[in-house]
């Protein structure tokens, strides 16, 4: 004011005018209300003044927030927060299951729905794989009671109950606790998902078999997709609800085409499906709207509107060096519905690695080079191996030989279509395989490998290359081993009949089991009166020993489960796989029509897939060295930590 009596004389009148603008009076006060209130005794200030007073009073206020903005600290977004964590003592990661497929790009970790807990497969020093908690806030980690054999498990929406596949069933378990529940059958699991209205969503039999749908309290399962055979499909696998419980994700594997292999998008109760995206990966929803899945070994994330079921944008990479097996469209990652992502590091392809050992378990030397090998055979005069290879430049798999000598690599056949399941002649001159020939070819020249391929039984001489037909009634079937006298080949169609080929003669084949029961892996004893074989019919692959050719008598060999039984050269002693991927061995006497089998006892630990789908080992004839086809990315150095990452999605929100 110009007028200094006019003026507040003091701090203390200042305050006591603005106490009295503050004091039970609306904002928006007029002047004129502002003047009829009671004021202070020293505030006899014109009507002017006061609204003065309230100007101060809301620049003083005005400035204090905006200093208070400069000077405030700013939230700090959280980053990505990248780590390793170790595995709990004496145990390995990985696991191989018991009917189920395992090995490199396995979804063994998965953490749970809130991203606190992590359930994962581990194998300890005593060889047992098992299911394991562990809480991100302990240093430790719980194994389940009961879980041997686990594989691929997945949590319950409320993070209560872990479900996994063990002994040819779909089981859950209460973390907090307890023995594991039978849900249902499932003989070979692929992956499942349970959604907040108790129903699992779940892959079985492999490597043929839709989803199917089952309660998560237990029941019967029931068909839920179906496999387009005609386009090539061989496998629907790793499905995922989406956040509405209502859709789910899934991987269709296509044979006759790779490139069209996708995630697809369906809804319970409807046989209609979207195509998402064409991968060979199996792929996982993370909130708020990202589809992750593998391409070369490298984590992709790729935006996803749930509504419309489509993908947008393009992908972007999240993690190197993620395990991958695209086969079977295998990926090693899981995440949470809060941003915890966990992997698992290795190659980006199948690569397995031939190695010698001796029975204590020593490791002797390799064999050739790093590749996709399955069901390698040692020929009977332990110079070659033949094996099962995947083609690399279109579907189907091929016969290749290796010289162990020399190491040199060769490829045995060139037909298109399939070739699988080589198997040796006495002399170590010819080998017996199925063949499917496909029934036509696309207008990309690509041969259409369908379930209703012509298949037929043929030999290949090993020298000449030359191929002739065994036995041929356009069903497919599976050469298992040839008799050391020659007279017969043993082979079984889709694991339940299970015949006798005379190779003389008319070739009429001699049906010998026809069960409902899963059988595999027939091998001649040295002197033709028994068959070794697996079987599941006790609820769990098991080996036994059968006569010839009546079958009147039959033997339980192996306890507790068993894969992939060999015999000794001489007859006296019976090799398998345990479940836990031991090398066992089984003293063995016969007489007349009887046979005596001792106690298994183990020999040694390998890092085999005991699938029970292919043979991964082989024995020479004194049953002192073993050729194991193991794994690369686990050979000699089994991977040890689980790679997590925090708040993956931070570096995509801007």
């Amino acid at each position: 004011a110009k007028d200094p009596e006019e003026r507040w004389q003091t701090a203390h009148d200042l305050a006591g005018e603005l106490k009295w603008i503050a004091a039970d009076r609306p904002p928006t006060a007029s002047a004129s209300v502002l003047a009829a209130a009671p004021r202070p005794a020293h505030a006899a200030r014109r009507p002017w003044m006061t609204i003065a007073a309230v100007s101060v009073a809301a620049l003083l206020v005005a400035a204090i927030a905006l200093l208070g903005g400069w000077f405030r600290p700013k939230p700090v977004e959280p980053g990505v927060v990248r780590f390793q964590l170790p595995f709990p003592v004496n145990t390995t990661p990985g696991g191989s299951g018991q009917t189920q497929m395992q090995g490199p790009g396995s979804p063994q970790v998965a953490p749970s729905p809130d991203g606190r807990k992590l359930a994962f497969v581990a194998l300890d020093t005593t060889g047992i794989t098992s299911l394991w908690i562990r809480s991100l806030d302990s240093l430790s980690a719980q194994r389940l009671s009961g879980t041997e054999g686990a594989a691929f498990p997945f949590w319950s929406p409320d993070g209560q109950f872990v479900a996994f596949f063990a002994d040819s069933k779909l089981k859950r378990i209460a973390i907090a606790g307890g023995s594991p529940l039978s849900i249902c059958d499932a003989k070979a699991g692929q992956g499942g998902t349970w959604n907040r209205d108790g129903v699992i969503v779940f892959s079985s039999d492999f490597p043929t078999s839709p989803l199917y749908r089952v309660p998560a309290a237990g029941g019967f399962p029931t068909s839920l997709t179906t496999l387009d055979t005609a386009a090539g499909e061989t496998l629907h696998a790793w499905p995922q609800f989406l956040p509405d419980g209502g859709h789910f994700l899934y991987l269709a594997i296509n044979n006759q085409d790779y490139r069209e292999s996708g995630i697809y998008a369906q809804a319970l109760g409807s046989a209609e499906r979207k195509l998402l995206l064409n991968t060979r990966s199996r792929a996982a929803y993370a909130p708020p709207g990202y589809l992750l899945f593998v391409r070369e070994g490298t984590l992709l994330a790729q935006p996803l509107d749930v509504k419309a079921l489509r993908v947008q944008g393009e992908p972007v990479s999240v993690a190197q060096g993620v395990e991958f097996v695209e086969q079977q469209g295998r990926a090693a990652f899981n995440v949470s519905e809060t941003g915890v992502l966990a992997y698992r590091r290795g190659a980006g392809v199948a690569n397995n690695q031939l190695t010698w050992y001796d029975r204590q378990g020593k490791r002797l030397q390799t064999a050739g080079e790093p590749g996709p090998y399955e069901q390698i055979m040692l020929s009977p005069d332990e110079k070659r191996v033949a094996m099962q290879v995947t083609n690399s430049e279109r579907p189907g798999t091929d016969l290749w030989l290796l010289e162990l000598a020399s190491g040199i690599l060769s490829r045995l056949t060139f037909d298109p279509g399939h070739a699988m399941e080589p198997t040796w002649s006495p002399d170590s001159q010819r080998l017996a395989y199925t063949t499917s020939a496909p029934t036509s070819i696309n207008q990309a020249n690509v041969p259409v490998i369908s379930t209703s391929d012509k298949q037929e039984l043929r030999e290949i001489v090993v020298a000449s290359r030359v191929t002739s037909v065994l036995y041929s009634d356009g069903k497919i079937k599976f050469p298992d081993d040839w008799s050391r006298d020659g007279h017969f080949l043993v082979y079984h169609s889709g694991g339940q009949i299970v015949s006798l080929l005379p190779l003389s003669g008319e070739r009429q084949p001699q049906v010998i089991f026809d069960t409902p029961y899963r059988k595999d892996e027939f091998h001649f004893s040295p002197d033709g009166r028994w068959l070794a074989y697996q079987t599941n019919e006790s609820g769990r692959f098991e080996v036994y020993v059968s006569s010839l050719p009546a079958l009147t008598q039959k033997r339980q060999v192996s306890s507790g489960g068993g894969y992939q039984p060999l015999w000794r050269a001489d007859g006296k002693e019976l090799f398998f796989l345990s479940l836990d991927r031991k090398i066992m061995a089984v003293d063995v006497k016969t007489a007349g029509q009887t046979i005596e089998t001792g106690i298994p006892k183990a020999l040694f630990q390998t890092d085999v897939e005991t699938n029970g789908a292919y043979n991964k080992y082989a024995v020479t004839g004194n049953g002192q060295r073993f050729l194991i086809d193991g794994p690369v990315a686990r050979a000699g150095a089994p991977v040890s930590q689980i790679n997590l990452v925090l708040n993956w999605t931070a570096p995509l929100q801007h």
